[in-house]
């Protein structure tokens, strides 16, 4: 899903996401959205796989699992 923080909010609180990807950037900001702000349930994931590429960017993986 490509979008802005509040789609994401909406899909988490719906738990319609089976598949988390992150990006980590090598970038430190002093503010933003967070993606998981207003989150208050636990969900728990399952980690797939790690990619680092020539940019310093690394993708993490995780998939969700729904026996909460």
């Amino acid at each position: 899903m490509w979008g802005g923080v509040g789609i994401a909010h909406t899909f988490i609180q719906l738990r319609l996401i089976d598949e988390y990807r992150l990006n980590i950037h090598p970038v430190m900001l002093g503010s933003g959205l967070s993606l998981f702000k207003d989150s208050n349930d636990k969900i728990k994931l399952k980690f797939l796989e790690a990619k680092t590429f020539s940019s310093g960017v690394v993708l993490l993986s995780y998939q969700t699992q729904n026996d909460i």
